[in-house]
């Protein structure tokens, strides 16, 4: 495995500190990223391989929302020639290759209940990457957990393989630093679960 150059978004976070560990653990050099205007991102994406995004929506409602910044990140990494782009998602959000189960019916329902500025935003930054030109992937999770490891990472989609409803953080970083060099779920959006 070749030693890459790796932006995160969101590394002040516990999932982004776990991505950062955890990259530094494969021999790949992270690149925590804390601003997110355009011109920071352009300077910051300059020589880098590969954007692993961790943000989420904002809660304070006067913040850019997930899709804007998104949107200028993705206008960075352009600009700056990045191609590889992996970042987290909600299995809320459903995605062409889910099967319409009772399972993938009630998940969207559940997190309009929760926070439909969310949900929407979620939607909208899913719509965005899945629309670029990059090489992406995006993780899409029901709940994380701040539970230890379990060594045990299931991936694939609603109704077709068999994910679950939790996913540990620790295993969660592990697997998008494994998208920074695997192409299995190039320009996918596999639901993972422990």
């Amino acid at each position: 495995m070749s030693r890459q150059q790796v932006a995160v978004l969101g590394a002040e976070s516990t999932l982004g500190t776990l991505v950062v560990d955890r990259l530094r653990a494969e021999s790949h050099q992270p690149l925590p990223l804390a601003s997110y205007d355009e011109d920071a991102l352009r300077a910051g994406l300059a020589g880098t391989d590969v954007v692993i995004s961790v943000l989420t929506p904002p809660q304070d409602t006067g913040a850019p929302s997930l899709t804007e910044v998104t949107g200028r990140v993705l206008d960075a990494m352009r600009a700056a020639g990045v191609q590889r782009y992996v970042g987290i998602g909600s299995a809320a959000v459903r995605w062409w290759r889910d099967e319409p189960t009772a399972r993938a019916l009630l998940l969207p329902r559940l997190a309009r209940l929760r926070s439909r500025d969310a949900q929407a935003d979620l939607a909208a930054m899913t719509e965005l990457v899945s629309g670029s030109a990059l090489e992406w992937t995006l993780a899409r999770v029901v709940r994380t957990t701040d539970a230890p490891s379990r060594g045990t990472i299931r991936s694939g989609y609603l109704g077709l393989d068999a994910v679950r409803w939790s996913m540990t953080r620790t295993d969660l970083a592990t697997f998008l630093v494994e998208q920074v060099t695997d192409e299995t779920y190039l320009r996918a959006a596999p639901v993972v679960s422990n």
